[in-house]
């Protein structure tokens, strides 16, 4: 288990962030109700922050650069079910809204994933049908970049990003733009990165 490693970070007085939201409610809410009386589990939760949100806390503190020079244009950005169950708010939306020149379309229902779920060929078609709605809605006013937190089931790239202008990026791609075309002189909509 990597409770120890962990810990001992949190000790000495680090934050934690995991990267995909289901990891970060792992270890914030799921393990302690598993282990409640571990005080290394209990010491991992309080320094465990979603990403955004702790952009976010460092950003009300004043240690966050946001002086980003280029945009990012109109963002659809799907919030998973993992991230509105930790009840932190819309961290993503407002780290994104840092970025002048951004324009947000926020989509907050299932997709239809649902872990491992959704991928599995069994589930594919009710999988497919109950994220309909989504796909539809990410490509509302013909976003330049679509920005997924969570996995989608397969096909379903090809469905959201059916636009020639629309990307797809995870929120970490999309505020690493800025700060790219900052130090290579492009513009974001000319950077080569590959879409993820």
């Amino acid at each position: 288990m990597n409770i120890p490693p962990l810990a001992k970070l949190a000790r000495n007085g680090y934050a934690i962030l995991a990267a995909v939201p289901s990891c970060t409610l792992m270890f914030k809410s799921e393990l302690p109700l598993l282990f409640p009386d571990d005080p290394e589990v209990k010491a991992v939760s309080e320094a465990m922050f979603d990403p955004f949100e702790y952009f976010v806390l460092r950003h009300r503190d004043g240690l966050l650069k946001t002086d980003f020079k280029t945009g990012l244009g109109k963002v659809s950005y799907h919030i998973p079910c993992h991230s509105r169950v930790q009840n932190i708010g819309q961290k993503t939306r407002e780290a994104l809204q840092l970025v002048p020149g951004t324009t947000l379309n926020t989509v907050e229902r299932c997709a239809g994933h649902d872990g491992t779920w959704g991928v599995k060929s069994e589930y594919y078609e009710n999988s497919m049908k109950i994220g309909r709605p989504v796909f539809r809605q990410m490509t509302d006013g013909d976003p330049t970049t679509s920005a997924p937190t969570a996995p989608s089931p397969p096909g379903t790239s090809s469905k959201v990003l059916a636009r020639p202008r629309h990307r797809g990026r995870t929120p970490f791609r999309c505020c690493a733009r800025p700060i790219r075309s900052e130090t290579s002189g492009r513009p974001c909509h000319e950077s080569t990165a590959p879409a993820s």
